[in-house]
């Protein structure tokens, strides 16, 4: 996940009780006389993500400034860790050769292990 931009965090206040509420919810009033004692309050710099989600799990920034160096440690991360851990690609012919190697190293005629979880029996015992 890369963080696309810094934006405005904003939330929901309660002007009465202090009470506050994410944007990104549903309304924080439960009836529309009570919309009149909530206000959008803005409480610092959040991160808008490429996945559509917004923000990092973390305390908004103070600042714009400490927004924009959060994003860019954060990308820096997210490109070295992408490019430790990106899987070469196999090609469709690549696939099927490791599958015909897998496939002709198994034993032909292998003794069935018995199961774990069931009792084994003498070989020529019957259930019934």
């Amino acid at each position: 996940m890369r963080i696309l931009e810094v934006i405005p965090s904003r939330v929901w206040v309660n002007v009465r009780t202090g009470a506050k509420a994410s944007p990104y919810g549903a309304s924080p009033w439960p009836h529309e006389g009570d919309k009149a004692n909530w206000e959008l309050r803005d409480q610092g710099w959040t991160w808008r993500n490429d996945n559509g989600t917004v923000g990092l799990g973390r305390v908004p920034a103070k600042t714009r400034e400490e927004a924009l160096e959060v994003m860019r440690a954060h990308n820096a991360r997210m490109d070295e860790n992408k490019a430790r851990y990106a899987a070469p690609v196999k090609s469709y012919e690549d696939v099927v050769a490791e599958h015909a190697a897998r496939k002709g190293r198994r034993r032909r005629g292998a003794v069935a292990v018995a199961s774990p979880t069931r009792p084994s029996m003498p070989p020529g015992t019957k259930r019934g």
